[in-house]
Protein backbone atom coordinates (compact mmCIF):
# COMPACT_ATOMS: atom_id res chain seq x y z
CA UNK A 1 0.00 0.00 0.00
CA UNK A 2 1.20 3.60 -0.95
CA UNK A 3 1.57 5.76 1.96
CA UNK A 4 1.55 9.50 1.37
CA UNK A 5 2.91 12.54 3.67
CA UNK A 6 -0.63 13.22 4.68
CA UNK A 7 -1.51 9.82 5.95
CA UNK A 8 -1.71 9.63 9.62
CA UNK A 9 0.88 7.04 11.78
CA UNK A 10 -0.22 6.27 14.86
CA UNK A 11 2.26 5.67 17.55
CA UNK A 12 1.25 4.04 20.92
CA UNK A 13 3.01 1.46 22.94
CA UNK A 14 2.72 -2.68 21.56
CA UNK A 15 3.36 -4.39 25.01
CA UNK A 16 3.10 -2.86 28.93
CA UNK A 17 4.73 -5.19 31.50
CA UNK A 18 3.11 -4.51 34.25
CA UNK A 19 5.23 -6.96 36.68
CA UNK A 20 3.68 -8.85 39.81
CA UNK A 21 0.67 -7.23 40.84
CA UNK A 22 -1.93 -8.28 43.54
CA UNK A 23 -5.16 -10.11 42.78
CA UNK A 24 -7.68 -7.39 43.14
CA UNK A 25 -5.32 -3.72 42.57
CA UNK A 26 -6.65 -1.37 40.58
CA UNK A 27 -3.73 -0.14 38.36
CA UNK A 28 -4.21 3.13 36.68
CA UNK A 29 -1.66 2.69 33.21
CA UNK A 30 -0.84 6.03 31.51
CA UNK A 31 -1.15 5.28 27.74
CA UNK A 32 0.77 7.94 25.34
CA UNK A 33 -1.03 8.08 21.77
CA UNK A 34 0.40 10.40 19.21
CA UNK A 35 -0.17 10.77 15.52
CA UNK A 36 4.01 11.43 13.93
CA UNK A 37 1.91 11.51 10.34
CA UNK A 38 0.73 14.34 8.33
CA UNK A 39 -2.99 13.87 8.16
CA UNK A 40 -5.39 13.82 11.41
CA UNK A 41 -5.97 10.20 13.01
CA UNK A 42 -8.85 8.51 14.39
CA UNK A 43 -9.04 5.44 16.45
CA UNK A 44 -12.50 3.85 17.09
CA UNK A 45 -14.47 0.59 17.58
CA UNK A 46 -12.29 0.42 21.05
CA UNK A 47 -13.00 -2.60 22.71
CA UNK A 48 -10.95 -4.78 25.60
CA UNK A 49 -10.39 -8.43 25.54
CA UNK A 50 -12.15 -8.75 29.04
CA UNK A 51 -14.64 -6.35 31.57
CA UNK A 52 -11.45 -5.99 34.01
CA UNK A 53 -10.48 -2.66 31.72
CA UNK A 54 -11.00 -0.13 29.53
CA UNK A 55 -9.62 3.24 28.01
CA UNK A 56 -10.09 6.74 29.55
CA UNK A 57 -9.27 9.94 29.28
CA UNK A 58 -8.72 12.21 32.89
CA UNK A 59 -11.21 15.48 33.67
CA UNK A 60 -10.99 17.74 36.00
CA UNK A 61 -14.24 15.67 37.51
CA UNK A 62 -12.30 12.28 37.20
CA UNK A 63 -11.95 10.22 34.35
CA UNK A 64 -14.06 9.59 31.55
CA UNK A 65 -14.71 6.69 29.08
CA UNK A 66 -13.17 6.95 25.67
CA UNK A 67 -14.78 5.55 23.26
CA UNK A 68 -13.22 7.15 19.51
CA UNK A 69 -10.52 9.67 19.53
CA UNK A 70 -8.94 12.17 16.92
CA UNK A 71 -5.01 13.66 17.05
CA UNK A 72 -3.80 15.91 14.54
CA UNK A 73 -1.13 16.04 13.26
CA UNK A 74 1.79 16.13 14.98
CA UNK A 75 -0.46 16.09 18.16
CA UNK A 76 0.34 13.73 21.58
CA UNK A 77 -2.44 13.10 24.10
CA UNK A 78 -2.28 10.72 27.14
CA UNK A 79 -4.68 8.63 28.20
CA UNK A 80 -5.15 6.42 31.25
CA UNK A 81 -5.92 2.15 30.95
CA UNK A 82 -8.22 1.36 33.94
CA UNK A 83 -7.50 -2.05 35.22
CA UNK A 84 -8.41 -4.68 37.60
CA UNK A 85 -5.82 -7.22 38.14
CA UNK A 86 -7.70 -10.53 38.62
CA UNK A 87 -6.87 -14.27 38.04
CA UNK A 88 -5.36 -17.62 39.14
CA UNK A 89 -2.92 -16.28 42.38
CA UNK A 90 0.54 -17.02 40.95
CA UNK A 91 -0.53 -17.29 37.59
CA UNK A 92 -0.03 -14.44 34.47
CA UNK A 93 -2.73 -12.27 33.57
CA UNK A 94 -2.97 -10.89 29.85
CA UNK A 95 -5.32 -8.85 28.53
CA UNK A 96 -5.67 -6.54 25.32
CA UNK A 97 -7.12 -3.38 24.20
CA UNK A 98 -8.43 -3.11 20.32
CA UNK A 99 -9.34 -0.98 18.01
CA UNK A 100 -9.09 0.89 14.19
CA UNK A 101 -7.50 2.97 13.35
CA UNK A 102 -7.07 5.15 9.75
CA UNK A 103 -3.49 4.42 9.67
CA UNK A 104 -2.69 2.62 6.08
CA UNK A 105 0.14 0.89 7.61
CA UNK A 106 -1.77 -0.51 10.62
CA UNK A 107 -5.46 -0.05 10.84
CA UNK A 108 -6.23 -2.85 13.31
CA UNK A 109 -4.05 -1.91 16.54
CA UNK A 110 -3.61 -3.62 19.84
CA UNK A 111 -1.81 -2.92 23.05
CA UNK A 112 -1.25 -5.97 25.55
CA UNK A 113 -0.65 -5.91 28.75
CA UNK A 114 0.99 -8.48 30.85
CA UNK A 115 1.21 -9.17 34.81
CA UNK A 116 3.75 -11.87 34.95
CA UNK A 117 2.57 -12.95 38.19
CA UNK A 118 -0.73 -12.30 39.87
CA UNK A 119 -0.07 -12.03 43.89
CA UNK A 120 -2.35 -13.10 46.74
CA UNK A 121 -2.51 -10.69 49.41
CA UNK A 122 -5.11 -11.31 51.33
CA UNK A 123 -5.92 -14.97 51.52
CA UNK A 124 -9.37 -16.86 52.66
CA UNK A 125 -9.86 -19.77 54.31
CA UNK A 126 -11.30 -21.77 53.11
CA UNK A 127 -11.09 -20.07 49.77
CA UNK A 128 -14.85 -21.08 49.07
CA UNK A 129 -17.60 -22.38 51.64
CA UNK A 130 -19.86 -25.00 51.16
CA UNK A 131 -22.94 -25.40 53.24
CA UNK A 132 -23.56 -29.09 52.04
CA UNK A 133 -27.49 -29.79 52.86
CA UNK A 134 -29.53 -27.63 54.69
CA UNK A 135 -32.59 -28.99 56.46
CA UNK A 136 -35.57 -26.68 55.80
CA UNK A 137 -35.88 -23.85 58.90
CA UNK A 138 -32.22 -24.80 60.01
CA UNK A 139 -29.23 -22.36 60.06
CA UNK A 140 -25.84 -23.16 59.14
CA UNK A 141 -22.36 -21.39 60.51
CA UNK A 142 -18.97 -21.32 58.81
CA UNK A 143 -16.19 -19.27 60.13
CA UNK A 144 -13.64 -18.13 57.37
CA UNK A 145 -10.09 -16.63 58.08
CA UNK A 146 -8.31 -13.64 56.37
CA UNK A 147 -4.92 -13.56 56.15
CA UNK A 148 -2.96 -11.02 54.57
CA UNK A 149 0.79 -12.04 52.88
CA UNK A 150 1.79 -8.04 52.19
CA UNK A 151 4.64 -6.76 54.41
CA UNK A 152 1.88 -4.02 55.39
CA UNK A 153 -0.97 -5.43 56.42
CA UNK A 154 -3.92 -4.19 55.79
CA UNK A 155 -7.40 -3.58 57.93
CA UNK A 156 -10.67 -5.33 56.96
CA UNK A 157 -13.17 -2.33 56.51
CA UNK A 158 -16.11 -4.28 56.33
CA UNK A 159 -17.89 -7.15 54.43
CA UNK A 160 -21.04 -7.74 52.55
CA UNK A 161 -23.08 -10.55 51.72
CA UNK A 162 -24.63 -10.82 47.56
CA UNK A 163 -27.65 -12.32 49.05
CA UNK A 164 -28.62 -11.31 52.22
CA UNK A 165 -31.47 -12.95 52.66
CA UNK A 166 -30.06 -16.38 52.65
CA UNK A 167 -26.37 -15.49 53.62
CA UNK A 168 -25.45 -13.00 56.45
CA UNK A 169 -21.64 -12.23 56.63
CA UNK A 170 -20.11 -10.74 60.12
CA UNK A 171 -16.72 -9.69 60.91
CA UNK A 172 -15.49 -11.28 63.75
CA UNK A 173 -12.40 -9.71 65.82
CA UNK A 174 -9.24 -11.67 64.43
CA UNK A 175 -8.72 -14.78 66.72
CA UNK A 176 -6.50 -17.62 65.36
CA UNK A 177 -8.22 -21.24 64.08
CA UNK A 178 -7.10 -24.46 63.40
CA UNK A 179 -5.56 -23.51 60.43
CA UNK A 180 -2.83 -21.24 62.37
CA UNK A 181 0.44 -23.36 62.49
CA UNK A 182 0.02 -24.01 58.75
CA UNK A 183 -1.09 -20.53 57.51
CA UNK A 184 0.93 -17.71 56.13
CA UNK A 185 0.58 -14.30 56.46
CA UNK A 186 -1.12 -12.23 59.47
CA UNK A 187 -4.40 -12.78 60.36
CA UNK A 188 -6.69 -9.66 59.75
CA UNK A 189 -10.18 -11.06 60.70
CA UNK A 190 -12.62 -13.90 61.06
CA UNK A 191 -16.21 -13.31 59.17
CA UNK A 192 -19.11 -15.55 60.72
CA UNK A 193 -21.18 -16.98 57.73
CA UNK A 194 -24.86 -17.99 58.72
CA UNK A 195 -26.45 -19.65 55.90
CA UNK A 196 -30.51 -19.59 56.54
CA UNK A 197 -32.51 -22.29 56.01
CA UNK A 198 -35.34 -20.74 54.67
CA UNK A 199 -36.47 -21.45 50.73
CA UNK A 200 -35.81 -25.38 49.71
CA UNK A 201 -33.77 -25.77 46.86
CA UNK A 202 -30.01 -24.50 46.17
CA UNK A 203 -28.74 -21.04 46.99
CA UNK A 204 -25.52 -19.32 45.66
CA UNK A 205 -23.83 -15.91 46.43
CA UNK A 206 -20.40 -13.92 47.34
CA UNK A 207 -19.18 -12.55 50.60
CA UNK A 208 -17.46 -9.43 49.28
CA UNK A 209 -14.43 -7.93 51.57
CA UNK A 210 -13.92 -4.43 51.49
CA UNK A 211 -9.98 -3.27 52.66
CA UNK A 212 -9.00 -0.06 54.00
CA UNK A 213 -7.64 0.91 50.44
CA UNK A 214 -9.37 3.21 47.59
CA UNK A 215 -7.61 1.60 45.12
CA UNK A 216 -8.80 -1.70 44.84
CA UNK A 217 -11.57 -4.33 44.12
CA UNK A 218 -13.22 -6.09 46.83
CA UNK A 219 -11.93 -9.38 47.28
CA UNK A 220 -14.62 -12.08 47.42
CA UNK A 221 -15.58 -15.81 48.77
CA UNK A 222 -18.02 -17.70 47.22
CA UNK A 223 -20.81 -19.33 49.39
CA UNK A 224 -23.02 -22.19 48.33
CA UNK A 225 -25.58 -25.04 49.50
CA UNK A 226 -28.62 -26.48 48.97
CA UNK A 227 -31.66 -26.78 51.56
CA UNK A 228 -34.12 -29.87 51.63
CA UNK A 229 -37.30 -30.32 53.08
CA UNK A 230 -36.99 -32.13 56.93
CA UNK A 231 -38.77 -35.55 54.85
CA UNK A 232 -37.61 -36.11 51.31
CA UNK A 233 -39.88 -38.44 49.24
CA UNK A 234 -38.04 -41.11 46.63
CA UNK A 235 -39.46 -41.02 44.04
CA UNK A 236 -41.11 -38.00 43.90
CA UNK A 237 -42.63 -38.55 40.51
CA UNK A 238 -45.06 -42.41 40.34
CA UNK A 239 -45.90 -43.32 36.56
CA UNK A 240 -48.69 -45.54 36.80
CA UNK A 241 -49.64 -47.86 35.50
CA UNK A 242 -46.34 -50.16 35.61
CA UNK A 243 -45.74 -52.98 32.84
CA UNK A 244 -45.13 -56.36 33.96
CA UNK A 245 -45.33 -59.97 32.82
CA UNK A 246 -48.74 -60.23 34.53
CA UNK A 247 -50.07 -57.17 32.88
CA UNK A 248 -50.41 -53.45 34.35
CA UNK A 249 -49.90 -52.82 37.78
CA UNK A 250 -52.03 -49.80 39.45
CA UNK A 251 -50.06 -48.86 42.62
CA UNK A 252 -46.41 -48.10 42.91
CA UNK A 253 -44.11 -47.48 46.27
CA UNK A 254 -42.99 -44.36 47.61
CA UNK A 255 -40.51 -43.54 50.43
CA UNK A 256 -40.47 -40.83 53.01
CA UNK A 257 -37.02 -40.32 54.84
CA UNK A 258 -36.03 -37.97 57.40
CA UNK A 259 -33.27 -36.24 56.21
CA UNK A 260 -31.95 -35.21 60.01
CA UNK A 261 -32.85 -38.74 61.40
CA UNK A 262 -35.47 -36.97 63.53
CA UNK A 263 -38.91 -38.91 63.68
CA UNK A 264 -41.66 -37.85 61.77
CA UNK A 265 -45.61 -37.70 61.19
CA UNK A 266 -47.63 -37.72 58.15
CA UNK A 267 -51.29 -36.94 57.44
CA UNK A 268 -52.13 -38.16 54.49
CA UNK A 269 -53.68 -36.25 51.92
CA UNK A 270 -57.08 -35.40 50.19
CA UNK A 271 -57.01 -37.50 47.11
CA UNK A 272 -59.48 -37.32 43.90
CA UNK A 273 -61.92 -40.31 42.82
CA UNK A 274 -59.46 -43.19 41.71
CA UNK A 275 -56.77 -42.80 43.54
CA UNK A 276 -56.10 -44.05 47.50
CA UNK A 277 -53.02 -43.79 49.61
CA UNK A 278 -52.06 -46.25 52.34
CA UNK A 279 -49.26 -46.56 54.75
CA UNK A 280 -47.07 -49.43 54.11
CA UNK A 281 -44.64 -49.96 56.71
CA UNK A 282 -42.70 -47.39 59.60
CA UNK A 283 -39.39 -48.00 61.03
CA UNK A 284 -39.22 -48.40 64.98
CA UNK A 285 -37.90 -45.06 65.69
CA UNK A 286 -40.70 -43.12 63.30
CA UNK A 287 -37.57 -41.67 60.97
CA UNK A 288 -38.82 -43.37 57.76
CA UNK A 289 -42.35 -44.79 56.54
CA UNK A 290 -43.28 -46.21 52.64
CA UNK A 291 -46.34 -45.02 51.37
CA UNK A 292 -48.29 -47.34 48.43
CA UNK A 293 -50.25 -44.91 45.71
CA UNK A 294 -52.71 -46.63 44.16
CA UNK A 295 -55.14 -45.67 40.71
CA UNK A 296 -58.03 -47.13 39.22
CA UNK A 297 -57.88 -47.92 35.22
CA UNK A 298 -60.36 -45.65 35.02
CA UNK A 299 -58.88 -42.68 36.62
CA UNK A 300 -55.55 -43.34 34.65
CA UNK A 301 -57.65 -43.40 31.06
CA UNK A 302 -58.33 -40.15 31.37
CA UNK A 303 -54.79 -39.23 31.18
CA UNK A 304 -54.50 -36.77 33.61
CA UNK A 305 -51.57 -35.68 36.27
CA UNK A 306 -52.04 -35.38 40.26
CA UNK A 307 -50.33 -33.73 42.74
CA UNK A 308 -50.82 -35.35 45.92
CA UNK A 309 -49.95 -33.13 49.09
CA UNK A 310 -48.88 -34.72 52.10
CA UNK A 311 -48.51 -32.73 55.16
CA UNK A 312 -45.42 -33.51 57.40
CA UNK A 313 -44.57 -32.49 61.17
CA UNK A 314 -41.07 -32.73 62.03
CA UNK A 315 -39.82 -31.10 65.20
CA UNK A 316 -42.88 -29.02 65.74
CA UNK A 317 -42.71 -27.54 62.12
CA UNK A 318 -45.57 -28.77 59.46
CA UNK A 319 -44.27 -28.59 55.67
CA UNK A 320 -46.10 -29.83 52.69
CA UNK A 321 -44.50 -32.77 50.74
CA UNK A 322 -45.65 -33.46 46.88
CA UNK A 323 -45.94 -36.64 45.31
CA UNK A 324 -46.47 -36.15 41.73
CA UNK A 325 -48.61 -39.05 39.59
CA UNK A 326 -48.82 -39.11 35.88
CA UNK A 327 -50.75 -41.54 33.52
CA UNK A 328 -48.35 -44.47 31.47
CA UNK A 329 -48.19 -42.48 28.52
CA UNK A 330 -46.91 -39.34 29.91
CA UNK A 331 -43.89 -40.48 31.80
CA UNK A 332 -41.67 -43.51 31.35
CA UNK A 333 -43.26 -46.90 32.61
CA UNK A 334 -41.07 -47.97 35.86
Amino acid sequence: MKVTKSAPLAEYPRHIDLAEQERGKMLLIQVPIRNAGGGELTIDRIVSSCGCMGLERQTSDGFAPVQDLRLAAGKQERFVIRMHVQGDVEAPMRAALRFRTNDPQQPDGSIELVVKRVLGGVIASPPEVFFGTIEEGATAKQLVYLRDRTAHPRTVKKVESSNPDRIKAQLLPAFEGPDSESATGTLIGVIEVLASGDGIGPFEGTIQVWLDEEDRYPDSVRVFGRVCSAVEASPRVLVLPRSSSQGPIYFADCSLRSMSGRPFQVVHPKTPNGITVESLSNTEDGTECIMRVCATPEFVSKAEPVSLRFMVTCQGRESPLDITVLPRWMGTPR
